[in-house]
């Protein structure tokens, strides 16, 4: 039997109120209670076949936590769903897709994939700059980081922690 809207809705809204709480402990660095959080939207997002921007910002969400635990090969593959899926629901105009990709750069270049790297930071930076984010913080980071990758100043190997 189909969901219901209703429980849709409540579903939602539980989902949203666990990755509120799964950011602030990313924003403390509590890494391990962000993943938690974002783990938990994920795996029920995927038993359900879900496509919702909730889902994306927890795949994104749980990227984000599994690069600072250092398991950078995770962190790619939840970055890249995350991205197909944003560009799925919101187009290839949206800043919040460019986020997606900006720290999809990242963890390539961590990973030393700079090809890859430079590929998503192109991306992010091309969809930066058709809109109004033009000059904020992510489009001058990515550009940056673009830079460094073309300039070939980037650390191409993956930092020892």
């Amino acid at each position: 039997m189909p969901e219901s809207s209703t429980a849709r809705a409540a579903r939602y809204d539980a989902w949203r109120a666990r990755i509120e709480v799964a950011e602030r402990a990313a924003d403390r660095g509590e890494w391990d209670s962000a993943s938690s959080g974002f783990s938990s939207v994920v795996d029920e997002g995927r038993a359900l076949s879900d496509r919702s921007l909730l889902l994306a910002r927890a795949l994104d969400g749980l990227g984000s936590a599994r690069s600072h635990e250092r398991r950078l090969e995770e962190a790619a593959g939840l970055h890249e769903e995350a991205a197909r899926l944003l560009s799925e629901l919101l187009g290839e105009s949206q800043p919040r897709v460019a986020v997606t990709f900006a720290s999809l750069g990242a963890v390539y270049r961590e990973l030393g994939r700079t090809a890859d790297a430079r590929a998503a930071f192109e991306r992010a930076v091309s969809i930066f700059d058709r809109g109004p984010a033009r000059e904020s913080p992510g489009a001058l980071s990515a550009r940056q980081a673009l830079a460094e990758l073309a300039s070939g100043d980037a650390q191409l190997e993956p930092s020892p922690e």
